[in-house]
């Protein structure tokens, strides 16, 4: 702790939790990028259009949406995907 303190979250070695679509989702409301948090102790885990934290003006700002509302479909889809027999046969092969 004594060698974090006073340095940027982005900093630490390890997130408490990895955001799918870090540094991919947009608002609906004005495109900006989305902020991922998590509240109430890392309980519950949310995505926020970034428009306030960066200074700018968007009626959607102050909305969170839980992470399980967006993730949940799309990790949903991703394992119902079968990659072709050569694909898991390379993969199996780098790992």
């Amino acid at each position: 702790m004594a060698q974090r303190a006073g340095k940027p979250r982005s900093y630490r070695e390890h997130a408490t939790y990895v955001y799918l679509f870090s540094g991919v989702g947009h608002c609906a409301r004005c495109g900006g990028p989305l902020w991922a948090n998590s509240a109430g102790g890392g309980k519950y885990f949310y995505y926020r259009c970034a428009a306030q934290r960066r200074g700018e003006v968007c009626d959607d700002a102050g909305i969170g949406c839980r992470i399980e509302q967006v993730e949940a479909p799309v990790a949903e889809a991703l394992r119902r995907m079968r990659l072709p027999e050569q694909w898991q046969d390379r993969i199996q092969e780098l790992a």
